[in-house]
């Protein structure tokens, strides 16, 4: 115990008489865990758990009906219930997209 006492009496010296090196030292940690830490967050909250409030991620799935390019898919809503009636399925959703064009001054806008 002693001799780490000493090592680390020695390192804090050594530091102290060569400060500017120090401080690009300790910045450059700093940078570097601070980009590291931002990445990886980003990275958890984008793609491995994009749903917030969602506790089992794992077991999502998607239901993707066949549709030809040029044809329509919906669902109707007695093949909606029909579906959330499964035993297998403890909650659905359902999602549609929708192209809007915004008509304002000027041209529209598709959003």
């Amino acid at each position: 115990m002693d001799a780490l006492r000493q090592d680390l009496r020695y390192a804090l010296r050594m530091l102290g008489r060569a400060p500017v090196i120090t401080g690009a030292a300790v910045l450059s940690l700093a940078l570097g865990l601070g980009a590291n830490v931002t990445v990886f967050t980003w990275t958890v909250g984008t793609l491995l758990r994009p749903f917030r409030g969602v506790p089992d991620q794992g077991r999502l799935f998607e239901l993707t009906p066949y549709r030809s390019p040029d044809s329509y898919l919906s669902v109707s809503y007695p093949e909606f219930l029909d579906l959330s009636r499964d035993a297998r399925l403890s909650r659905l959703l359902v999602q549609e997209d929708v192209a809007l064009n915004l008509d304002g001054e000027g041209t529209p806008e598709r959003i």
